[in-house]
């Protein structure tokens, strides 16, 4: 008969276990392809096309999610202004989800579900973030004006954050109603574009023509130095598996991991057909 004390450490041991081996398959939205691509987290291994080139109208993929219901969201940047939703599993087309410039949408970049369960979508020329039911996608409201140039986009304990590439920094947004309540990094930064808080609270973002990821202090702003060097043109970036940094380089037409602690690289995919990787996403396979 099992202890109380050893069944609640095997319990533990299972979750860790969980944990650790879930969002192990990283999905990579290729611009210049058309297309979403898979590979192994863990090793960097091509796992081959999910989303096959221009699948459902899909033009210029920047951002990407994985929604509550399981699927995957995709905005298409180029001509159509879009978003899109492909079967979780399968990468096969369910239909447009956003329709075309839906609200005034231009130049979608980054997408994610709020914790109100609606999808909201920062938009790099009409400006400001929008705001769609998460169920039908119908258009809700132009949720917040700022930021102009507007890349990534985050949510955290109840207030949503979004980058600007015009500005150089990452702002600040209250959750319920859109209010700006500022910057929250301050730092030589060259085209930021897309941020993610890292393991330890802090705010760490691309910076695209010094193709580095600069670290910032969560609580004062200030900056704490380059995080990881030689991205070669990073859009969007995030902490992925083992608490690993996952960068989409751009002109490296590479998905690049950095040790989330040291920034130390550790290895970069590849894949037929990566060109102009834009976003990542994580899920278990």
């Amino acid at each position: 008969m099992h202890s109380y004390k050893t069944v609640l450490t095997g319990v533990i041991f299972a979750l860790v276990v969980g944990l650790a081996q879930a969002a192990n398959v990283v999905y990579v939205t290729s611009f210049d392809n058309d297309s979403v691509l898979k590979f192994d987290a863990d090793t960097g291994a091509f796992l081959g096309v999910f989303v096959p080139a221009g699948s459902g109208g899909l033009n210029g993929p920047t951002g990407l999610t994985f929604g509550p219901d399981g699927h995957l969201y995709v905005a298409s940047f180029v001509f159509n202004n879009t978003v899109l939703k492909y079967h979780g599993n399968s990468g096969r087309f369910l239909g447009v989800f956003v329709t075309e410039g839906s609200g005034g949408l231009q130049g979608p970049m980054d997408l994610s579900f709020g914790p109100d369960g609606n999808l909201y979508v920062v938009s790099s020329y009409a400006g400001g973030v929008f705001k769609y039911n998460g169920r039908t996608g119908a258009f809700i409201d132009h949720f917040t004006t700022e930021p102009s140039g507007g890349e990534g986009l985050r949510w955290r304990g109840g207030f949503m954050y979004a980058s600007s590439h015009n500005d150089d920094t990452v702002f600040q947004f209250d959750g319920r109603n859109g209010a700006l309540l500022g910057p929250v990094t301050n730092g030589f930064l060259d085209w930021a574009t897309g941020f993610d808080f890292g393991p330890d609270g802090n705010i760490y973002v691309a910076s695209f023509f010094d193709d580095s990821v600069v670290k910032f202090n969560s609580r004062t702003g200030q900056s704490m130095g380059t995080f990881a060097i030689n991205c070669f043109g990073p859009e969007m970036i995030e902490f992925g598996p083992n608490d690993d940094l996952y960068v989409a380089s751009y002109f490296g037409d590479s998905i690049d991991c950095f040790d989330g602690r040291t920034g130390a690289w550790k290895r970069s995919m590849y894949g037929s057909g990566l060109a102009g990787p834009m976003d990542v996403a994580f899920r278990s396979r």
